[in-house]
This record gives C-alpha cells, structure tokens and sequence, in this order.
C-alpha cells in the first residue's frame, strides 16, 4: 500500500472573476515496474509536485481561464543497469531503479462559448523536463531526458465546436482540433458528431 495526498487553497481576489490558489499532491504509478532479464520487481514510479496561480469566470460565467505554474518531480525511474550492458547477460537486471526528472513549466488555459453554437477551447504550454537523478550516467543530470520522459517544451492548441441546434442538421456537432508540439509537429483534425452517434470519425 502506498499513501499519497493532495491539498489546496483558493483566496478570491475579486470574486469569481480572479481566484488565486495553490495545491500540493502526491502520487505513484499503480503498475509495478518489473526487470526484462529476471523479472524483479523494481518498484513504482512516485512524483510530487506543486502547482499555483490564477483562475476565474468572465462575462457572465461564458468564458473561464486558468494560469497555472507547476513544479513536479518523478522519482525512482528505471535505467539500465552499468553491470549489465545493453542487457546481454539474462542472468542480470536489464534495468535498475535510481533515476529522477523535474518538470517546471507554466500554462494558460482559456475556453467558453463564443454563441449559444460556437465553443472555443485554447491551451499553451511551456515545459522544461530535466533529470535531476541517473545512477547509471551522473553526467545527464542537468540534460533534457530522451522518449516518453520528456515532454515538448512548447505545446499549443485550439478546439472549436459547433453544435447545430435547429433545422435539418439538430443534434449534429462540428469540431475542429489544431495542436503544435515542440519545434515541427502540427496535427489538424476535423471531425462530425451526430446526436445519435457514439463516436467521433476524424477526417484529415
């Protein structure tokens, strides 16, 4: 079993239209992280992390805003084992636990509905992931982690719906998707929702 927590404060600076607040959370990965060689058990991921800043409601509830600034480290990752090179040897661990990132950044999240039709949701990003702990290679500490424990260190978006509430095309929905992520990538997506229809079909 593993205890975890998470606590917060709001203070209303002018109402509900600025609301400052801070939290403070715990937590670990529910799957196990186990050795590709032995099959150890080498233990959770945790993290703890801090978050703070500004939110609020505007123009008669239509529209809400968050800026928020994060602080989160991810302790006990795994890394290769520097007994066991690229793992060869089966009768060794593969991987040992003994490495950590922190992730700092800051975002702006704004959205609400532009009509009684027409939503619009927008998020931008900046995110600085380091590692702060590597038992296998100290002289990564400082540097930026490389696959899934990095994240881009900009990221932007913007969705709109558009929900059709009279004529031929009641209950039809209408959404369009733009993100960016780091320096290059961009994916656009487009998609129709029916009233009656479980799913959304993305078009190019």
């Amino acid at each position: 079993a593993k205890f975890t927590y998470s606590t917060g404060l709001n203070y209303r600076l002018l109402g509900r239209q600025l609301v400052a607040y801070g939290n403070i959370a715990t937590g670990f990965n529910p799957a196990p992280q186990f050795d590709a060689n032995t099959g150890q058990l080498l233990g959770n991921q945790e993290s703890e992390g801090v978050e703070m800043g500004f939110k609020g409601v505007l123009l008669n509830d239509r529209f809400s805003y968050t800026l928020a600034l994060f602080d989160v480290e991810q302790d006990n990752q795994v890394t290769d084992n520097p007994d066991n090179p690229g793992g060869l040897d089966l009768s060794l661990p593969r991987s040992i636990p003994g490495a950590a990132t922190r992730s700092r950044g800051m975002s702006f999240d704004v959205g609400g509905k532009v009509t009684e039709n027409l939503t619009l949701l927008a998020n931008i990003a900046w995110t600085d992931v380091r590692i702060v702990k590597h038992a296998t290679t100290p002289s990564l500490i400082g540097t930026r982690p490389l696959g899934g424990q990095n994240a881009p260190a900009r990221s932007y978006s913007l969705a709109a719906r558009y929900n059709f509430r009279k004529g031929l095309l009641t209950g039809v929905r209408l959404g369009l998707t733009y993100q960016y992520a780091a320096e290059y990538m961009r994916i656009g997506t487009f998609w129709i929702m029916s009233r009656s229809s479980a799913s959304a079909t993305p078009a190019a």
